[in-house]
């Protein structure tokens, strides 16, 4: 089954000590290091080096418990800097994980934990092609209106692209299809239903703009 980021952290000995805790419970996982991406004309992109902790989706739930209570055990949160948060702070930052990084999340938790507060479930974004807007820290992105016109234009135009309607193809495939992965390694589409709509017809009539501009070329030039 395909990796996917399960976490990312800018610190080497950090991303070790996960990547550790984690095989020694036998789960397949990878650390890898991400450069960062250098432009010829602007220079570093990110100049931060990070590393991802990679893992196969199924194996997220599994992964917080596991770190969960090695931490537990590990005394891990006894000094932590987020001791200093309050407990709305805190419960903020285990509502809406996708924004924190995993270690402290789960860090966040386990004082919460501590200082005897019963912590809700997460929000969870359930795979579905309608857009759940109970759940905001997956919440599928809207496309404008005034886009979407200008995108239109554009596909008729030729939106850069020799023969028109070749790019209105590739854009309206990319807003109907393209798809995230939440906390817990489950993908859900990156654009809410609405837009995905758009896209597709968009992408259709892209297509017979294409047709009509071929036919056009082969029979009068």
């Amino acid at each position: 089954m395909k990796k996917l980021t399960y976490d990312i952290v800018q610190d080497k000995e950090l991303a070790d000590f996960m990547g550790d805790i984690l095989k020694e419970n036998g789960m397949d996982v990878l650390v890898h290091e991400s450069k960062p991406y250098y432009d010829s004309i602007l220079g570093d992109i990110d100049s931060m080096t990070k590393y991802e902790i990679l893992l196969s989706p199924s194996d997220f739930k599994k992964a917080d418990s596991i770190l969960l209570s090695a931490l537990q055990k590990e005394n891990y949160t006894e000094n932590h800097l987020l001791n200093q948060l309050s407990d709305e702070e805190l419960s903020e930052m285990v509502k809406y994980p996708d924004k924190q990084g995993r270690l402290n999340v789960i860090t966040a938790k386990i004082i919460l934990g501590k200082r005897g507060i019963k912590i809700e479930p997460d929000p969870l974004f359930k795979a579905s092609d309608d857009f759940d807007e109970s759940a905001p820290a997956n919440a599928s992105r809207s496309l404008p209106t005034f886009s979407k016109v200008l995108l239109v234009i554009a596909s008729i135009s030729g939106f850069g692209f020799i023969i028109m309607g070749i790019g209105g193809v590739i854009i309206g495939l990319f807003l109907n299809r393209f798809k995230l992965h939440n906390s817990r390694g489950e993908y859900y589409f990156c654009f809410d239903k609405n837009t995905r709509e758009f896209g597709l017809v968009l992408a259709v009539m892209s297509v017979l703009v294409f047709l009509i501009t071929w036919f056009f070329l082969n029979n009068y030039f």
